[in-house]
C-alpha cells in the first residue's frame, strides 16, 4: 500500500478499512462510514439545519426535507400499505419531491427503483416489471400515462413541494427529525445493511436497460470510495490547494438524479453537509449565472459541449465562474483543445476522471490534477478498498501492459440484476464483476480503459477499437462528437463506419479522417465510411444511444 493511501485508510484514520465477508465475499469494508442509508440520514440530521437543495424557486434545508419525508412515508405506509421489503418506483425529473420521496422510500425499508421521467412508456413499464414494483411516485405526466397503460400497480401523483405540510419536530413525533427515529416511530424496522436500498438501470445505450440492485452497504461503499478518491488526489497532488472547511461545497447537479452520477452526488453532499443546486436543460449562459448565484465548486454532469459553452460564457463575463473547484464531465470525451482551454479560463479548476460504473456504485478508481497532466489517459489507480484484475481471455492474469477484461471485487458491487438471472450469472462469478470493459494496468497500477470488449472490431485481420478511432476523429479531424458503429462488408473488404458531429464553423474532411486513421495503424482494405450529422441521439441519462444510431445509419448504402 503506497504511503499516502496507508496514512488515509490505516488503522485509527478517517477512512479505516478492515477485513470482511458480507455474503461470504472477502472484501475490506469502511469502519467509520455509515451502514445504512438511515444512518447517512442520521449524520445529516447531527450536522444542523443546513440548506440542501436548490431547484427553481424552491430552497430546502435538511430539516425540512427530513420533516416532509416523513410525511411522504406516512402516506406509504398508512395510505398506500408499503412495508419493508416492498419497491417503490420514483419517476420524475431532477426536483426537491425526488429527493423527499427517495428519503422517505429509503426510511422505512422499501427499496427506491429509480427511473427516469424521459424513458419512454413501453421501457417504463417494462422496467417497473423487472422490478416488480409495488407502488408508483411519478410526476403528473407519467402518472397519467400509467394509470391509463397499466392498472397492476398503485400510482400516487406527485406532491409539489409547496402542497406538502409543513411539521415541527414535536409534530412528526421524533426530537431531531432524523430519520432512525423516524423508522422507530413507524414500524420498529431495523434495516440489515446487505439488505436491497436501491434499483437503478443501466443506461442502455446498446441494449436493453437493466435494473441494478444495489444494498445499503454497496450504496454506502460507494460513496465512501468516492470520498476516498478525493482524498488520496489531494494527498497525491502537492499543488492541490486544501478546501477551506468554513465553506461547504455546493455542487451544480445537471445529471439525472436517477441515474449514478446524480444520486451518488446527492449523497456526497449530504455526507459532506453541503448544498445540490438542481438546473435541468442548462446553456453556457444559465449555468454560468446560476454558478455565480449559488457559489458553486463544483460542476457535475455537463457534456462536452456545455463544458465549452460555460467557458466561452465565463471568459466574455470576465471571473464569471471563479468558484468552481472541479468539473465532472459526461457522456463525452475532453478534446486536448478543450483541456487547454480549461485550464485558460478557469486555472483554478481541478480536473478529474475515474473509473465506475452503475454496477459498482460510482468510482472504483479515480485521477485528477498533475495525475492527469503525466498520464491523460489514465483513469487512476483502483482504491484501496477495491481488488481488481486483469484477465486474458482463457480467465489467467494478464501481464502489466497487456489489455485484458476488468474484473473488480468489493462491497461496492451490486446483488444482481432484477429480473434478469442469466445476465446476473454470466457477470458475477464468486463475488467478481466481470465488467465488459477491457484495460490495462501499468507498471505503477494505473489503469487505462482500452474499450468495451464488444467494441474491438476485426476488420481486414486487424483489431480496431472504437474508442481509439473516435478520439483521433475527435482530437485531430476538427469533429465535435465521433461514434464508431461496427464494420460493413463491402465486396470482399471491410471498411468501418463512423458518424461524426463537426466543431462549428468547420466541415468534415473525409480524406483527412481516413488519413490520420492510417497513421495510427486503423484502417482496412476499404476507406471508412464517414457520416456526418448535426447531432446525436442521447439516452435519458446523457449518452448517446448507439442502439437508435444503427438503426438510423446502418441501412443506408454507401
Amino acid at each position: 500500500m503506497l504511503e499516502s493511501a496507508a496514512a488515509i485508510v490505516g488503522a485509527g484514520k478517517p477512512f479505516e478499512l478492515m477485513e470482511a465477508t458480507p455474503g461470504g465475499i472477502p472484501c475490506r469494508v469502511f469502519r467509520r462510514g455509515p451502514g445504512t442509508l438511515p444512518d447517512l440520514y442520521k449524520r445529516v440530521a447531527a450536522l444542523g439545519n443546513r440548506e440542501l437543495v436548490v431547484c427553481g424557486g424552491h430552497r430546502l434545508t435538511t430539516r425540512e426535507v427530513l420533516a416532509r419525508a416523513y410525511i411522504v412515508s406516512r402516506h406509504l405506509v398508512d395510505e398506500a400499505g408499503v412495508r419493508a421489503g416492498a419497491r417503490v418506483a420514483v419517476i420524475a425529473g431532477n426536483h426537491p419531491q425526488w429527493v423527499i420521496s427517495f428519503v422517505a422510500i429509503t426510511s422505512i425499508g422499501a427499496t427506491a427503483v429509480a427511473i427516469h421521467n424521459r424513458t419512454g412508456l413501453t421501457e417504463m413499464v417494462s422496467a417497473l416489471e423487472d422490478a416488480e414494483v409495488d407502488v408508483v411516485i411519478a410526476d403528473d405526466t407519467v402518472a397519467r400515462m400509467l394509470i391509463e397503460r397499466d392498472g397492476r400497480r398503485r400510482i400516487l401523483p406527485i406532491l409539489e413541494v409547496d402542497s406538502i405540510p409543513r411539521v415541527t419536530p414535536a409534530e412528526a413525533g421524533w426530537e431531531s427529525l432524523d430519520s432512525a427515529q423516524l423508522v422507530r416511530a413507524r414500524q420498529e424496522i431495523s434495516i440489515d445493511p446487505q439488505f436491497p436500498a436501491l434499483i437503478a438501470f443501466t443506461s442502455g445505450t446498446t441494449g436493453r436497460p437493466k435494473g441494478v440492485i444495489s444494498t445499503h452497504l454497496s450504496m454506502m461503499t460507494g460513496m465512501m470510495n468516492m470520498l476516498l478518491g478525493g482524498a488520496l488526489a489531494a494527498a497525491r497532488d502537492t499543488a492541490r490547494k486544501p478546501a477551506s472547511r468554513n465553506t461547504p461545497p455546493v455542487s451544480l447537479v445537471l445529471a439525472p438524479l436517477s441515474y449514478v452520477g446524480g444520486y451518488f452526488n446527492l449523497l456526497l453532499m449530504w455526507y459532506l453537509g453541503g448544498r445540490v443546486v438542481m438546473l435541468p436543460d442548462a446553456t453556457g449562459d444559465v449555468a454560468v449565472a446560476k454558478i455565480q448565484q449559488e457559489a458553486v465548486t463544483g460542476l457535475v454532469g455537463a457534456t462536452p459541449t456545455l463544458v465549452a459553452e460555460v467557458l466561452e460564457s465565463a471568459r466574455r463575463r470576465n471571473d464569471g465562474a471563479s468558484s468552481l473547484r472541479s468539473i465532472n464531465v459526461h457522456g463525452g470525451h475532453l478534446t486536448p483543445a478543450l483541456r487547454a482551454d480549461i485550464a485558460e479560463v478557469l486555472p483554478q479548476v481541478i480536473l478529474g476522471t475515474g473509473y465506475g460504473m452503475t454496477e459498482t456504485n460510482g468510482s472504483i478508481c479515480s485521477a485528477s490534477g498533475s495525475t492527469l497532466t503525466s498520464k491523460p489517459d489514465t483513469c487512476g489507480r483502483p482504491l484501496p478498498s477495491v481488488d481488481l484484475r486483469i484477465a486474458r481471455e482463457d480467465g489467467s492474469d494478464a501481464p502489466r501492459g497487456e489489455a485484458g477484461e476488468i474484473f473488480v471485487r468489493g462491497a461496492m458491487v451490486m446483488q444482481g440484476y432484477c429480473g434478469w438471472p442469466e445476465a446476473t450469472k454470466s457477470v458475477l462469478r464468486d463475488g467478481w464483476l466481470r465488467t465488459g470493459d477491457l484495460g490495462i494496468l501499468d507498471t505503477d497500477d494505473d489503469l487505462e480503459i482500452v474499450d468495451r470488449v464488444n467494441n474491438v472490431l476485426l476488420c481486414d485481420g486487424v483489431r480496431i477499437s472504437h474508442s481509439q478511432i473516435e478520439r483521433i476523429v475527435i482530437d485531430q479531424c476538427s469533429a465535435r462528437q465521433a461514434v464508431t458503429l461496427g464494420v460493413e462488408a463491402v465486396g470482399g473488404s471491410h471498411r468501418v463506419v463512423i458518424v461524426a458531429v463537426p466543431q462549428e464553423g468547420h466541415s468534415l474532411d473525409s480524406n483527412r479522417i481516413t488519413e490520420c486513421l492510417l497513421q495510427a495503424g486503423v484502417g482496412g482494405t476499404a476507406a471508412p465510411r464517414i457520416v456526418g450529422v448535426d447531432s446525436l441521439p442521447h439516452t435519458p441519462s446523457g449518452k448517446v444511444d448507439s442502439r437508435e444510431l444503427r438503426r438510423r445509419i446502418l441501412p443506408l448504402s454507401g
